[in-house]
């Protein structure tokens, strides 16, 4: 039994996404949030055209890319918090 996400609840799932991030917009590197930005506005767009959905491979790219940008926004990988 497969079920399917209807279009209205796609749409106030991402626009509530936005409204809960764009406070964090001073708060985070410029790229990261022009990254997210992009990315919600092509999931957003994709609701009503879904040609422009991605495939998996592409999925992952963007997965890749997006740690990729956190780890160069941050210059570490892993830090440690000494207290």
């Amino acid at each position: 039994m497969q079920q399917s996400i209807s279009q209205r609840t796609i749409i106030f799932l991402l626009i509530s996404i936005g409204l809960i991030t764009a406070p964090q917009a001073l708060n985070v590197p410029v790229p990261v949030f022009v990254f997210f930005t992009i990315l919600l506005v092509w999931r957003l767009t994709g609701v009503w055209f879904p040609a422009y959905l991605p495939n998996q491979m592409l999925v992952f790219l963007f997965l890749l890319s997006g740690v990729s940008l956190l780890v160069i926004m941050h210059q570490v990988f892993f830090r440690v918090f000494r207290g």
